[in-house]
């Protein structure tokens, strides 16, 4: 049976390795997922967007509250009881421990990663991007505010969650390394501009 586009509901949003996992876990508990240009993500992901990174997991509108929920149940790791296998062996008191860790790293954590890996993407993209601060002090100005203000956002959001994700510093020095690169070339950019290097 075929799918038409207007009755899917996009039920997640993420990477397509995320949405792949997402899609297959769905897979087994019977829904039929789908996700929208797909193969042109993988092939040209810019032709889709300016959101590389994400794509969207779809099923039937008719199924989607269930597939939600699913989902919710796949991320927390429960079946619907509340009982993580192997809860008869190691006892109640463990079984809910681990079910308070699990919801509390599912609600809280996943914006943060989310925000994590774009901003890894952003220090990987300067690496290209970089020798146009060299260009103009003004490319060199905004760079240092852009990624000043998103190491300062991301540095103060990570030390008030209660869990911190993981890998955090690298994420602060990919935005910290570029920060530096552009206060550098601005200096030097003063410099040439005021008279005291140069003819």
């Amino acid at each position: 049976m075929h799918l038409d586009e207007d009755d899917l509901v996009t039920v997640f949003r993420g990477s397509l390795s995320e949405a792949l996992s997402v899609q297959a876990a769905l897979g087994a508990l019977g829904f039929r997922a789908h996700i929208p240009a797909q193969n042109t993500k993988v092939i040209d992901p810019f032709i889709t967007g300016a959101n590389i990174f994400e794509v969207d997991l779809q099923v039937p509108a008719s199924r989607a509250e269930e597939a939600m929920a699913a989902i919710e149940e796949v991320r927390v790791g429960r079946p619907e009881d509340g009982r993580a296998p192997g809860d008869e062996e190691y006892g109640d008191e463990e079984s809910e421990a681990e079910e308070t860790a699990g919801g509390h790293e599912g609600t809280r954590l996943e914006p943060l990663e989310r925000i994590d890996r774009r901003l890894r993407w952003s220090g990987v993209l300067f690496l290209f991007l970089g020798p146009l601060v060299l260009v103009s002090p003004v490319t060199a100005a905004l760079g240092l505010v852009g990624y000043g203000l998103f190491a300062i956002a991301y540095t103060s959001a990570v030390l008030r969650a209660d869990q911190r994700p993981r890998g955090w510093r690298v994420t602060v020095a990919c935005l910290l390394v570029p920060a530096s690169v552009c206060a550098g070339a601005l200096i030097v950019w003063i410099a040439l501009l005021s008279g005291v290097w140069g003819p």
